[in-house]
C-alpha cells in the first residue's frame, strides 16, 4: 500500500512539473459563410500574439467554397474545400510566424500571428531610377504614395542628380556668342 501511494505521489508531482503536461489553451477559427476568416481566443479577441505551447483549435468551416489553412513552423493543417465541417486540431506552437488563409481566396482571406518573440523580418528596399535623373527608394517595392499603396516619409524627397553640361566635361558651357 505504501508503495502504491508513493508511486501515485511521484506521478502527480512529475505531471505538475512537466511542461508537456501543460493545459492546452482553446482557440476558435471560423471561415465563411461569406468572405470572412478569423482566429480568436476564448475571450473572443483576434489572435495576433501567442506564447509557445500546446493549443486546441476548434475550426468551424461554414462554407463549401472556402477552407481554413493554418501553416507555420511545424504546422500545416487545412480543412477541405467543398466540405462544411467542424474539426478540432491539437497543435504545439513554437516560436515563429504563422499564417491562416482560405486557399481559393488567399489574397482576400488571410491572417497572421506570431508565437513567442521571433526576430523581425528584414525590410526589403527597392530602388528605381528615372525619370529625369531621380532615384526613388521604397520599402518592399511599394508605391511612393501614402494612399494605402505604399509608404512615404513626407520629409523625404527623391534624389535629384545634378545636371551635367551637354558636353559631359563637368564645366559650364561657354556662351560662344560673345567674346570673353
Amino acid at each position: 500500500m505504501r508503495h502504491r501511494l508513493l508511486t501515485a505521489a511521484v506521478c502527480v508531482f512529475a505531471s505538475l512539473a512537466s511542461p508537456a503536461a501543460a493545459q492546452a489553451e482553446d482557440l476558435f477559427a471560423t471561415v465563411g459563410p461569406g468572405f470572412t476568416i478569423s482566429l480568436r481566443n476564448a475571450q473572443g479577441q483576434t489572435v495576433t500574439q501567442l506564447d509557445p505551447g500546446p493549443y486546441r483549435i476548434v475550426v468551424r468551416d461554414l462554407s463549401d467554397f472556402h477552407n481554413f489553412h493554418l501553416s507555420g513552423p511545424g504546422v500545416d493543417l487545412a480543412t477541405d474545400v467543398g466540405t462544411v465541417e467542424t474539426v478540432t486540431w491539437e497543435v504545439t506552437f513554437v516560436e515563429g510566424r504563422y499564417t491562416f488563409l482560405c486557399d481559393p481566396h488567399a489574397t482576400q482571406m488571410r491572417g497572421a500571428f506570431t508565437v513567442g518573440n521571433p526576430p523581425s523580418l528584414p525590410v526589403r528596399l527597392v530602388a528605381t531610377v528615372g525619370p529625369r535623373n531621380t532615384i526613388t527608394l521604397t520599402r518592399n517595392g511599394a508605391g511612393p504614395d501614402a494612399g494605402g499603396r505604399g509608404l512615404r516619409d513626407r520629409r523625404a524627397r527623391p534624389f535629384q542628380a545634378p545636371q551635367l553640361p551637354p558636353d559631359g566635361t563637368g564645366r559650364e558651357p561657354q556662351d560662344r556668342r560673345r567674346p570673353h
